[in-house]
C-alpha cells in the first residue's frame, strides 16, 4: 500500500510538473526568451559552438591524418569567407571613412575646437596602436619556443632603413592612380585618398549631396552583403579552426598561445583604460580621473554588454551632461564624432593581432611593416564605427597592407566575442577622455553659450 501511495504521489507531481510546463508553453514564457535573442548574440552563440567544434574537428582529424584532397575540401568554406570579406572590406572601410568624415558636417564647425578634437583623437588612436605593438613585442605571444631564429622568414628580403621605411610609407599613403592602388591593394594609398575625398565634400557643402547619397546607398549596399556573409562565420571558423589544428603537429601548443594571446589583448586593454587614459586625463585636467569612471559607469557597463559604440552612444551623451557636468556644446559634438572616427581599443587590437599572427607564422616584421601597420590600424578605425563585427573586417585589411596571411584569423575570432567588449569600453572611455580635457581647455570659449548653434 506504501509503495502505491508513493508511486501515485510521484505520478501526481510529475503530471502537475508537465502541466506546468504546457502553461509556460502556451503562456510563450519559455519560447519568448528564446525569440528575444536578438541576431548578434545567437551569432556570438553559433562562434563560441564552431569554435568548440572546430577544436574537436581538428584533434580528430590531426590524430587519423587527412589526405590532402579531404583537407582540401576541409578548408574550403573558410577560404571563400576570407575571400568574400577580402572583396567588401575596401569598398566599405573607403565610404564609411567620407560618410564618417562627412558627418562634421559645416566646415565653420571646424574651428579650433573641431580642429583640437580631431588632433586628439587620431594622436590618442595612433599612441593606442603604437601600444598594441609594444605589448605584444614584449609578451610575444605567438612565438614559438621550438623555433629557431634562422626559420623565420622576412617579407623584405633586401634590408631597410628606418628613413627608407618611412619614405615608402608616404609613397604608399600617396599613390599616383587610385585605381592602380585600388588592385594592387594598397590600403594606406585608399585610406588617404578616402580622407581626402571626405574633407573635400565636407568643403563643398550641398554640392556634395548627390555624391554623398551615392556613398551612403553603396555603403548601405555593402554592408547589407557584410551582414549576409557574416551569416557564414561560424561555418567559416569551424573549417578554419579545424583545418590548421589538423595540420599543425603542435596542438596543444597552438591551444596555449591562443590563451597567450587573449590575456596580452586583456592586459593591453585594461593597462590603456586603467592607467594611460587615466593619466592623459590627469595632464591636463589635473583633478582624480577615477570620479569621470564613475560618472560614465551606466555607458561602460552597456558598452560592455552590447560591444557597441554607436548603441551606448545616447547614454554617454546622458552621463557626460548629467553626471560629468560637461558643457553640452562640446558633449553633443565631441562624443558623436568620437563615436565614428575614435576607436583606441580597435587600432590596439589589430596592431596587436596582425603581428600575433606574423609571430605565428614565423614572419619577421621589419621597422617599415610595423609602421604600416600602425598607420593602417589608425586609419582604418576611421570607418570601422559603422561595420558590423569591425574586428573581423578591419583586421583583414591590416593583414593585407602587409601582406600577411590570413591563416589564423578564425582561431583569432573565436575568442573575439569576449575582446570585442573591453574594446569597445576602451573605445568609449577614450571618447568621454577628450571631450573631458576639451571641457577643461575651452571652458572659457563656451562659458556664455547654452545652446548649440
Amino acid at each position: 500500500d506504501n509503495n502505491n501511495n508513493n508511486n501515485n504521489n510521484n505520478n501526481n507531481f510529475i503530471k502537475k510538473l508537465i502541466e506546468k510546463l504546457f502553461v509556460l508553453i502556451e503562456n510563450n514564457i519559455i519560447t519568448k526568451k528564446i525569440i528575444n535573442i536578438n541576431k548578434h548574440e545567437f551569432n556570438i552563440i553559433l562562434i563560441i559552438i564552431a569554435a568548440i567544434f572546430g577544436i574537436a574537428f581538428g584533434y580528430i582529424f590531426n590524430v587519423i591524418e587527412l589526405s590532402d584532397s579531404s583537407r582540401k575540401l576541409l578548408a574550403l568554406p573558410g577560404e571563400l569567407l576570407l575571400s568574400m570579406l577580402r572583396c567588401a572590406v575596401l569598398p566599405l572601410v573607403a565610404t564609411s571613412i567620407i560618410l564618417g568624415i562627412y558627418s562634421i558636417g559645416d566646415i565653420n564647425k571646424l574651428n579650433i575646437l573641431g580642429y583640437k578634437t580631431l588632433i586628439f583623437y587620431l594622436s590618442t588612436t595612433f599612441f593606442a596602436a603604437i601600444c598594441g605593438i609594444m605589448w605584444v613585442s614584449l609578451i610575444q605571444p605567438g612565438v614559438s619556443n621550438s623555433l629557431s631564429n634562422s626559420s623565420f622568414v622576412s617579407i623584405n628580403r633586401k634590408p631597410v632603413s628606418a628613413i627608407e621605411s618611412v619614405l615608402n610609407v608616404l609613397k604608399d599613403m600617396f599613390p599616383s592612380n587610385v585605381i592602380v592602388a585600388m588592385v594592387n591593394m594598397n590600403i594606406l594609398g585608399m585610406i588617404t585618398c578616402s580622407i581626402a575625398l571626405g574633407v573635400s565634400f565636407v568643403i563643398m557643402a550641398e554640392k556634395a549631396r548627390p555624391v554623398i547619397e551615392f556613398c551612403k546607398a553603396l555603403n548601405e549596399a555593402i554592408m547589407i552583403i557584410v551582414d549576409a556573409i557574416l551569416c557564414f562565420v561560424p561555418l567559416g571558423i569551424l573549417s578554419l579552426i579545424a583545418t590548421k589544428m589538423s595540420a599543425d603537429d603542435q596542438f596543444t601548443y597552438q591551444l596555449f598561445k591562443l590563451l597567450l594571446f587573449v590575456f596580452t589583448v586583456l592586459l593591453a586593454l585594461f593597462v590603456h583604460i586603467l592607467l594611460l587614459i587615466p593619466l592623459l586625463i590627469f595632464i591636463f585636467v589635473r583633478k582624480n580621473p577615477y570620479q569621470y569612471y564613475l560618472g560614465v559607469s551606466q555607458a561602460m557597463l552597456l558598452a560592455f554588454a552590447t560591444a557597441s559604440s554607436s548603441a551606448t552612444l545616447p547614454i554617454t551623451i546622458k552621463n557626460c551632461e548629467e553626471n560629468l557636468k560637461i558643457n553640452p556644446i562640446i558633449v553633443r559634438f565631441v562624443i558623436p564624432l568620437g563615436a565614428t572616427i575614435n576607436m583606441n581599443g580597435t587600432a590596439l587590437y589589430e596592431s596587436l593581432a596582425a603581428i600575433f599572427i606574423a609571430q605565428s607564422l614565423g614572419v619577421e616584421l621589419n621597422f617599415s611593416q610595423l609602421l604600416i601597420i600602425g598607420f593602417t590600424a589608425t586609419l582604418a578605425a576611421i570607418g570601422a564605427a559603422g561595420i558590423p563585427e569591425a574586428g573581423l573586417v578591419t583586421l583583414l585589411l591590416v593583414l593585407e597592407a602587409v601582406n600577411l596571411p590570413a591563416d589564423l584569423v578564425g582561431l583569432l575570432f573565436s575568442v573575439d566575442w569576449l575582446l570585442d567588449r573591453v574594446r569597445t569600453v576602451c573605445n568609449i572611455l577614450g571618447d568621454v577622455a577628450v571631450a573631458v580635457i576639451l571641457d577643461k581647455i575651452e571652458a572659457k570659449r563656451f562659458d556664455n553659450q547654452i545652446e548649440l548653434e
